[in-house]
């Protein structure tokens, strides 16, 4: 278990549907699935996996003023978790020394990440609690990832960059469930990795204990697509394309 105290107190429209479908292939996508076709793709800029609690429940949601279908979000807004899928275009090699063997990469082999720190390109995300108030909750919250479906032969991993080298989280190679502990109120940042390229259904289950109304407990499937990274012609094309689709679609509804 670990502890990570560095806290940092739709629709889908015809021309997103085409931006996608053109991406998928441009970068050469396999084994789309009808879940991934029908959500919306985050690819840049600042978001996270939250919480929040209404009355005698509490749920979780992703949240974020990100990149969304081609469109840098105004503000912030909620997606529930099926309605997004995170794209993963950063690939990094693993080092020779073996220190992130439970990625499931080999020592010198690529593989796919979000990272801890902020990078243009890719989303920047988070686990978040802040839209709880820690003076109505009894101690941390706990996070446990209870599932993960991925290509075959792929591994998942969350971990962060600690002094003594990596903090591991979450590792489909050592097994699952895997487990953090947060403070509620708190925003935080891990390493996602996935070992190849392909579609990663992540499920997460959030509990805790709230002051008035006892235990409680959440769950969202999260998710995921690992792709190679795009050359700069292939990503002007693409935003080109995606620019012209959504002009039409307006000068339509004029």
């Amino acid at each position: 278990m670990i502890c990570n105290q560095r806290v940092y107190s739709v629709g889908w429209p015809l021309w997103s549907l085409a931006c996608f479908a053109l991406s998928l292939g441009v970068w050469g996508w396999s084994g789309t699935s009808v879940q991934a076709a029908t959500q919306s793709v985050m690819t840049d800029g600042h978001a996270d996996i939250g919480v929040a609690f209404s009355p005698f429940e509490m749920e979780a949601h992703v949240h974020g003023g990100s990149v969304v279908d081609g469109a840098t979000l105004p503000a912030d807004q909620e997606f529930e978790p099926d309605e997004v899928v995170f794209l993963v275009a950063h690939a990094r090699v693993a080092p020779l020394d073996n220190s992130l063997n439970f990625t499931g990469a080999a020592a010198g082999a690529s593989f796919w990440t979000l990272p801890e720190s902020f990078t243009a390109g890719v989303p920047f995300l988070g686990i978040s609690s802040e839209h709880l108030n820690p003076a109505d909750w009894v101690g941390d919250l706990t996070w446990t990832v209870t599932a993960v479906t991925r290509p075959a032969g792929a591994e998942f991993s969350m971990w962060v960059d600690g002094l003594a080298g990596p903090e591991v989280a979450v590792s489909t190679l050592t097994g699952l469930p895997g487990q953090f502990v947060l403070p509620v109120g708190s925003h935080n940042h891990f390493n996602y990795g996935f070992s190849l390229p392909g579609l990663y259904a992540v499920s997460f289950e959030v509990s805790g204990t709230h002051l008035n109304d006892g235990p409680q407990t959440t769950q969202g499937t999260f998710y995921f697509r690992a792709v190679p990274e795009p050359g700069t012609w292939t990503l002007a094309a693409l935003a080109g394309v995606c620019v012209a689709l959504r002009w039409r679609r307006r000068q339509a509804a004029i």
